[in-house]
């Protein structure tokens, strides 16, 4: 069993589940990492990486947990585009799914909710969700395998900005009870950036950090939910907190077509070891998006320290490849 916290945590079980065909599991420091694919065949993966002491201490909260890095921690996924590609500027309006008519509503129409998409600068969508018939509601809204959730307002109303998956960008927004509605828009300047998403369910708190031409954490170009706007790229956390159980998205998005600079971009995984997660089974998705390139997803189970280590970092790598980008 691993003893030392800087290698990994004692007792855990790291898997990665590639499009549902590969579960890999762990037991003892240095041991190789061997699975199969859906066709059977074996592959190996990395031993556990040793951390050197300059970085064994995280100053934000202690220890950092490294989990064993996966040399092939991915599968490229040609997400299907099943609606026709058109030039159109101005958004589309598709109609509501079929629903349950809710008590109170004098007929159908009075609680079909109407959400408008419209592209915007940036390659983001502006959502704008109107459903008076459902004041106060919890929903969740579904983009490219994506899942948010949250609330309508006293008026049922919503406005989201949602850096868009895909150029032509489909979102359908399902409530708990009663209609779900969908909307589509064309995103044309989607090619000119890169994406990387970290989605997850509960209290699991992952943390997405993007490292922009080696900038070393806390300086200009080190960008993460505590400071979104400290480089070129940009970070956009969706997800409402007072509702239990939701889903949640990070995003980072980087322009690729107009890089400030020639290098790389480190992306990596963090999660906190906290009280609602210690001793529980984690679970996270990752998306990449390239530009000319397919889209890579990755899916990780990880089992968390116990509550002794709260206030740790478990720190995961290989979920993202760097972005490689040059100044124009």
């Amino acid at each position: 069993m691993i003893a030392i916290r800087k290698f990994a945590v004692a007792g855990a079980t790291f898997a990665v589940l590639l499009a549902g065909a590969i579960v890999i599991q762990y037991s003892g420091a240095g041991a190789s990492l061997v699975g199969k694919n859906s066709g059977g065949e074996p592959f190996a993966f990395s031993p556990l990486p040793e951390l050197s002491p300059e970085k064994a201490r995280d100053p934000r909260f202690g220890p950092i947990l490294i989990a064993p890095e996966i040399v092939s921690a991915g599968i490229g996924l040609a997400l299907p585009e099943s609606f026709e590609r058109t030039d159109r500027l101005e958004p589309r309006r598709l109609a509501s799914i079929e629903f349950d008519l809710l008590p109170g509503a004098e007929s159908a129409t009075d609680c079909v909710p109407e959400l408008i998409a419209v592209p915007v600068e940036g390659a983001k969508v502006d959502l704008a969700l109107n459903a008076p018939c459902l004041p106060s509601a919890s929903f969740v809204l579904h983009h490219q395998g994506m899942m948010v959730s949250g609330l309508t307002d006293e008026k049922g109303s919503a406005d989201l900005s949602i850096p868009a998956l895909a150029k032509t960008a489909v979102f359908v927004l399902s409530f708990d009870i009663g209609p779900s509605a969908m909307a589509v828009a064309q995103v044309l300047d989607f090619d000119l950036f890169g994406r990387a998403a970290l989605m997850w369910e509960g209290a699991v708190g992952a943390q997405l950090h993007a490292r922009e031409f080696a900038a070393p954490f806390g300086a200009p170009g080190y960008v993460w939910q505590e400071a979104p706007t400290a480089g070129a790229g940009t970070f956009t956390a969706l997800g409402q907190r007072a509702i239990a159980g939701g889903h949640f998205a990070q995003i980072y998005t980087f322009p690729i077509g107009a890089s400030p600079a020639t290098g790389e971009i480190e992306l990596s995984v963090e999660i906190p070891v906290t009280a609602e997660n210690c001793g529980r089974e984690a679970s996270a998705q990752s998306l990449q998006i390239l530009p000319g390139e397919r889209a890579v997803a990755n899916d990780l189970v990880v089992t968390m320290p116990g509550c002794d280590a709260s206030g740790d970092i478990l720190a995961l790598g290989a979920m993202y490849q760097s972005m490689a980008v040059a100044a124009r």
